[in-house]
């Protein structure tokens, strides 16, 4: 038993012995302060309902389950959902359809795309098979997806939102991702136990660019990128491996990637991308929390524009723009100082309860170098680390309020950075975005 273990069964005996208000323990992370203040929040909004789980018929429920006879399995249910399929980018306009899903209850899904594109005029779809099997908890399951057909996907690898980017692209043109077709088929398999999981892929897809179709914008703004960058066309076969570990007596974890595209696969572009990111969630007493992130992706043999690694944005450094520079190598590093506490209480502030604020300050350093993955500029270095003068770095605060829906780990936040450096002339600059405090690992699943 572990001793965060011995302190939870404590604190419940605790408060079923005594007859009066139990007090509250002392947070070990940042997640303790927030599901306090949304429970004040709920109770406080929501009244009523925000009560107590009703139990009645739980106790029947357990009595047909131990009735069962052993090693029998129940029945496996199925269930059909549509849900309308929406996005929208500079390169094909609006993709209008639906998505289709299949559901049994036995862990097996079946799932399909079909989108009409607005701009280029043409039909998109993918359909898939996702078969999940579960082990003894909910911890440890085995997933194993395939899926097939035409989609468009951005060169960044590590990180797309859909819904952000198509409601930026739509209304003020500020999507500035680039984006690629890809006509093929895919297939991974995720084995997930207590602490981590390992990943196997392999996919066998041919790479084509796309041109600018859709200038248009809601509020009739020219876009931030009126162009797409050219991909190198080819059909791709690619093995890659991945683990996503803890890292013992800490609360930090580390995601390694490594893939492989190779003429010996068949395949028609010859490379080796290799990428590591280590994060993590650090108390410092009650009140405080910091969040360190490191970052480090290498691209070796051909530089491929869409396997390249892009500096700018929200997931690197804000004072820079998104998807400004492309290269084969790439170093971040960010500490974020984050205050547990609630900003309505500690300022007094006249807020509704379901609204409570944090705030946070945060450093970050950010690098890219190696081959231009474009191929439009020289070679200016095969380093497999950045020099000195090859970083950037800025400063900032933000205000940050966790909804809680649909997300429960996003938050909405309010950033305001500065560059810092001898050689930086930037200008101040100010985001909106929707994000996790630990962005550049995979999101929990």
């Amino acid at each position: 038993m572990t001793p965060r273990m011995i302190v939870t069964l404590a604190v419940m005996l605790g408060v079923v012995a005594s007859p009066t208000r139990a007090q509250v323990a002392p947070g070990d992370s940042l997640m303790h302060a927030y599901v306090r203040s949304l429970a004040d929040s709920s109770d406080a909004w929501f009244g009523a309902t925000a009560a107590p789980t009703d139990t009645a018929g739980l106790d029947s429920a357990l009595t047909v389950g131990l009735a069962r006879r052993p090693g029998t399995r129940a029945r496996a249910r199925t269930r059909l959902e549509f849900a309308p399929s929406l996005a929208f980018d500079r390169a094909n306009g609006g993709r209008l359809g639906t998505d289709i899903t299949l559901r049994r209850s036995n862990g097996l899904r079946l799932q399909g795309t079909l989108v009409r594109t607005t701009g280029s005029r043409t039909w998109l779809g993918e359909g898939g098979v996702v078969r999940v099997w579960r082990g003894r908890s909910w911890r440890h399951r085995v997933t194993w997806s395939a899926s097939a057909g035409r989609w468009v996907e951005s060169f960044d690898r590590e990180h797309l939102d859909d819904l952000t980017s198509s409601l930026d692209a739509f209304v003020t043109g500020g999507d500035r991702q680039d984006l690629l077709r890809r006509d093929g088929f895919r297939t991974s398999l995720v084995i997930r136990d207590g602490t981590g999981e390992t990943m196997l892929a392999w996919r066998d897809q041919g790479e084509s660019s796309l041109p600018v179709t859709t200038r248009w914008t809601l509020l009739n703004r020219s876009l931030s990128r009126p162009d797409n960058r050219i991909a190198r066309e080819a059909r791709v076969r690619e093995l890659g491996f991945g683990m996503l570990e803890t890292i013992p007596f800490t609360r930090l974890r580390v995601r390694a990637e490594a893939w492989t595209s190779d003429r010996a696969l068949g395949s028609g572009l010859d490379y080796r991308r290799v990428h590591v990111t280590v994060g993590g969630d650090v108390s410092l007493g009650r009140h405080w929390g910091f969040v360190p992130q490191l970052d480090y992706g290498r691209l070796y043999g051909t530089p491929v524009p869409q396997a390249g690694f892009a500096l700018g944005g929200t997931h690197s450094l804000r004072t820079i723009p998104s998807y400004t520079q492309l290269a084969t190598g790439r170093a971040i590093a960010r500490g974020e100082l984050v205050l547990a506490d609630d900003l309505r209480e500690r300022l007094h502030l006249p807020l509704p309860a379901w609204l409570p604020l944090q705030m946070s300050t945060f450093v970050a350093s950010a690098a890219v170098w190696g081959l231009d993955a474009t191929g439009h500029e020289p070679a200016r270095t095969r380093r497999d680390a950045p020099r000195a003068e090859d970083w950037r770095s800025e400063v900032g605060v933000a205000l940050l309020w966790r909804p809680g829906i649909p997300e429960p780990s996003n938050f909405v936040r309010l950033d305001v950075a500065r560059p810092i450096g001898p050689r930086d002339h930037r200008s101040t600059s100010v985001t909106f975005t929707v994000q996790r405090l630990i962005d550049l690992l995979p999101a929990p699943r």
